[in-house]
């Protein structure tokens, strides 16, 4: 599969991702599904906030990269923007349970920065 081929996937599966996202946001009540709709919107949600952060840093990647992209920027953008999505649901996720505060949610941000910089500084095989 070639960069242009994945970056248009890519996109399509967001879009998908956001229109479940919004039938789900829409068309369910969470006191009758209960747990199914929390479920749903929360893996809808990731999906989303993860496919989109992934197609922004690709194209700041692209933008200042100086070597090839499709090389060394592909999976490196794709574990940020999946790093980026968990850190957007585990703050609506704190926001749900009425824990979201500026030092909590600094917290989950430092958590998710060192798992980057852990995989940043991580010998190449």
């Amino acid at each position: 599969m070639n960069l242009r081929s994945y970056l248009w996937s890519l996109r399509l599966g967001t879009l998908l991702a956001l229109g479940l996202w919004c039938i789900v946001l829409f068309a369910t009540d969470p006191t009758d599904l209960g747990l199914v709709a929390y479920i749903f919107f929360y893996l809808t949600f990731f999906l989303f906030t993860s496919g989109l952060g992934t197609l922004i840093l690709g194209y700041f990647w692209q933008r200042t990269a100086r070597k090839s992209f499709a090389v060394n920027g592909l999976s490196t953008t794709l574990r940020q923007g999946i790093l980026l999505g968990l850190l957007f649901t585990l703050m609506l996720v704190m926001q749900q349970y009425k824990i979201f505060f500026w030092w909590s949610a600094l917290l989950v941000a430092g958590a998710i920065f060192m798992v980057e910089l852990f995989f940043l500084t991580k010998p190449k095989k």
